[in-house]
């Protein structure tokens, strides 16, 4: 009886056993269900995630397609209709603007429609190129002004040099000269190529049938004026105390680098505590002028600085030729 009992009770524990693994195996099968459901939900999540991500990536390259745009720039010749235009151009310069007489520098500017030319983006102007000659425009208030201006910055010896070329035996012309800093560097050799062809125009008797003689003649200028300005830039390549002293490597050598650094610096006299800046010609051509300069004195204007420059004209259409050699790269 006893060992019935026991192998009933053995029978029991038994059977409790295996339905205990089998519930083991059923909460293995409903956990490995549960595992594999929430792996897909991940999966779904991060497959949703990544179409957002493409989604944002594409939003994105729309974005940048919509700002990327063609911007096509015209030279247009000079006319009435661009007065307002050039006003607020001249309006934006560093010349004393009270004294100036803006408004009727622009008109003179725009009027002389046989030398001269706009900047166009659209209908837009940018900027304008002309050479106004001082003896045809003796009486004018603006010219007057900018002439009797850069002659009160000069000490008296260098004023009267300045001043003999405007006593009447030369004609010098004015180049005025605007445009922004960030003008594609392709369009440079052009804008002053149309200036050469408007001159060359403008002093053909055949070509311009509708100008007297007289008006002509004064359009043949000897010389031409213009201001060359010069800007502060960070000097980058300023050497620290640091490197300083490890390029100590006797007198005559450190003498030998700053006398060649010296010959880098535009200027040096207006150096100064200036130490960890240098001056950039605002417009990179200008330096071609300043090398055929056959007077040129330069001063400070509003933290930056402008140089007076007078060349001859002959000299004026080999820097134009220059300018093309300069820019050719980037033709």
């Amino acid at each position: 009886f006893v060992e019935e009992k026991n192998s009933q009770l053995q029978q029991f524990v038994d059977d409790g056993d295996d339905q205990d693994d089998d519930d083991d195996d059923d909460d293995d099968d409903d956990n490995t269900e549960r595992n594999a459901e929430e792996e897909e939900e991940e999966d779904s999540d991060l497959n949703d995630d990544d179409a957002a991500d493409d989604d944002d990536l594409l939003r994105f390259d729309d974005v940048v397609n919509a700002e990327i745009q063609q911007v096509e720039f015209e030279l247009q010749d000079m006319h009435e209709a661009y007065y307002h235009e050039v006003k607020d151009i001249l309006g934006a310069t560093d010349w004393d603007q009270k004294k100036l007489h803006v408004d009727l520098l622009a008109d003179t500017v725009v009027k002389q429609e046989e030398i001269g030319g706009v900047l166009c983006v659209d209908q837009s102007v940018l900027g304008f190129i002309t050479l106004l000659s001082f003896k045809k425009y003796a009486e004018h208030l603006s010219l007057a002004h900018i002439h009797r201006f850069l002659s009160n910055k000069l000490k008296v010896k260098t004023q009267k040099v300045f001043d003999h070329f405007f006593n009447g035996a030369f004609n010098v012309g004015l180049l005025l000269h605007e445009r922004p800093l960030n003008t594609p560097l392709q369009l440079i050799p052009l804008i002053y190529e149309s200036l050469r062809q408007d001159i060359a125009y403008a002093t053909d008797k055949q070509r311009v049938s509708h100008l007297s003689d007289a008006e002509i003649a004064l359009n043949k200028m000897d010389f031409v004026l213009l201001i060359v300005r010069y800007r502060w830039n960070p000097n980058v390549t300023a050497p620290t105390k640091k490197n300083k002293n490890k390029n100590k490597k006797g007198k005559k050598q450190k003498a030998d680098q700053e006398e060649h650094a010296f010959e880098d610096i535009l200027l040096p006299h207006y150096k100064n505590d200036r130490t960890k800046m240098k001056l950039v010609y605002e417009h990179m051509e200008h330096q071609l002028f300043v090398d055929q300069a056959e007077f040129q004195c330069d001063f400070e204007r509003f933290d930056k600085v402008w140089n007076i420059v007078l060349i001859k004209m002959n000299h004026f259409h080999r820097i134009v030729q220059r300018i093309h050699d300069m820019f050719g790269s980037a033709m």
